[in-house]
């Protein structure tokens, strides 16, 4: 499991929590969510969110590279990875505050069906779960890098295509 905050600097989580949880537990959160964004293979970030109420929140984030696969498979990765990062931070310490999924509770959405199995399983372990359009903070961040991610991608096939 490894994290990096804003910076790109790899970032030891139990020690960033501790130190950043000295005297002041009460006064944050802590989330932990998924996006992902699919082109020949699949980027999945993972944020873990440390929220200040009304002052922001410090973010460190995880990413994995898979193989393409299609959308409802993908989606449901999300959750798969967002759990298993939530448990093995638990198991190391950290108290989980809040596991964000990236599902919308538009019954248009195809994420949408997998609510109830995503949330079912989070709740069941103890977490508190966040949905579209409930105040995501990792979640949202993870969509972020995501988007970024997808912009350079574009930006460096169109730069290529110029060069030939």
């Amino acid at each position: 499991m490894q994290f990096k905050n804003t910076k790109g600097q790899e970032v030891n989580i139990v020690d960033f929590y501790q130190s950043y949880m000295d005297g002041k537990r009460e006064e944050f959160t802590v989330h932990i969510g998924t996006d992902s964004v699919s082109a020949k293979d699949v980027l999945y970030v993972t944020t873990i969110a440390f929220r200040l109420p009304n002052r922001g929140a410090k973010v460190l984030t995880s990413r994995i590279v898979d193989k393409k696969i299609d959308k409802r498979a993908r989606l449901w990765k999300e959750a798969e990875i967002t759990i298993e990062f939530a448990e093995k931070l638990t198991a190391l310490g950290v108290l989980v505050d809040f596991v964000e999924f990236d599902y919308n509770k538009d019954v248009k959405a195809l994420s949408n069906e997998l609510i109830p199995s995503a949330k079912g399983w989070a709740e069941a372990l103890g977490y508190n779960v966040l949905l579209k359009p409930d105040q995501q903070v990792a979640v949202r961040y993870s969509d972020h890098v995501c988007v970024i991610h997808k912009k350079d991608r574009i930006h460096r096939k169109k730069s290529k295509k110029n060069k030939q």
